[in-house]
């Protein structure tokens, strides 16, 4: 595994502990504060936006992994351009 192949799955795994967070937080969050709320139309509009935004942000890492990497130079810098994983198995990840 190259250190550019290990940030693509960083990234990636980011990219899905966003929308994990989105879709198990914050919109059972935003339905519930549209029961209480005084005001529907601003807590739908800014469900609506945050859902967006994340969804957004969500398509934009996960099609631009590489220029992300080239854009903060993430895979300059090392010695080695390899990750030598060797020997992978239950009881190293434990």
């Amino acid at each position: 595994m190259t250190i550019r192949d290990f940030f693509r799955i960083l990234i990636t795994l980011f990219c899905v502990y966003i929308l994990v967070q989105v879709t198990f937080y914050y919109i059972p969050l935003n339905a519930f504060s549209l029961l209480y709320s005084l005001d529907i139309v601003w807590s739908i509009v800014s469900s609506i936006l945050l859902v967006a935004v994340s969804y957004l942000i969500f398509k934009f890492l996960t099609k631009k992994v590489d220029n992300i990497i080239d854009w903060l130079k993430l895979d300059k810098g090392f010695d080695n351009n390899i990750i030598q994983i060797g020997n992978f198995n239950e009881q190293k990840v434990y």
